[in-house]
């Protein structure tokens, strides 16, 4: 799941003192989590979710979650270019797109990735493809350190009629087409 900015703050850390939901250390400790409690059903900008150190999902959720609701009968909608990244001691939810992840200049500047986990992914649909600059080391914002070696297997090809562009500065996909 991914979230957004913002910060709900309180928990306790482990030795009794206030610790907050945003507060991290190191790459690959955050997460997002949607900040209306069920998610949503389809595209929702970075605004509506909430970046939170893994440790404290649970309870973030819980706050946004605090009395029961009748969640809709749907498929959770997570857009493959939200990210939660552990930047300067605080958890950011990130939209890809905008970020200085995807900064280009020229079409050659970007490539494609199997979404954005610290392994690119198995498999998946052509909406888990994003496009960033292939000069970024996106890898050492989203992958604990030491965080375990990646499944034993190779991403899929990306589809031919995908393709990564610059568009107003941001590395951008395309579907060219079926």
């Amino acid at each position: 799941m991914t979230g957004g900015s913002g910060g709900a703050t309180g928990g306790t850390s482990g030795t009794g003192g206030a610790s907050s939901y945003t507060s991290c250390s190191q790459p690959g400790s955050c997460t997002l989590v949607p900040t209306n409690c069920c998610g949503y059903c389809s595209y929702s900008p970075i605004s509506g979710y909430q970046a939170v150190n893994k440790a404290y999902e649970k309870d973030a959720l819980a706050g946004y979650c605090a009395d029961p609701v009748a969640c809709p009968d749907c498929v959770t909608y997570d857009d493959a270019n939200h990210l939660a990244l552990c930047r300067e001691g605080q958890c950011n939810a990130v939209d890809l797109r905008s970020d200085t992840l995807s900064i280009c200049t020229a079409d050659t500047d970007c490539r494609l990735r199997w979404g954005t986990g610290c392994c690119e992914s198995c498999g998946g649909t052509p909406d888990d493809i994003v496009s960033y600059n292939k000069n970024a080391n996106l890898e050492a914002e989203v992958c604990e350190p030491n965080g375990g070696a990646c499944p034993p297997c190779a991403p899929p090809e990306y589809p031919k009629y995908i393709l990564a562009y610059c568009a107003q500065g941001h590395c951008k996909t395309t579907i060219v087409g079926p």
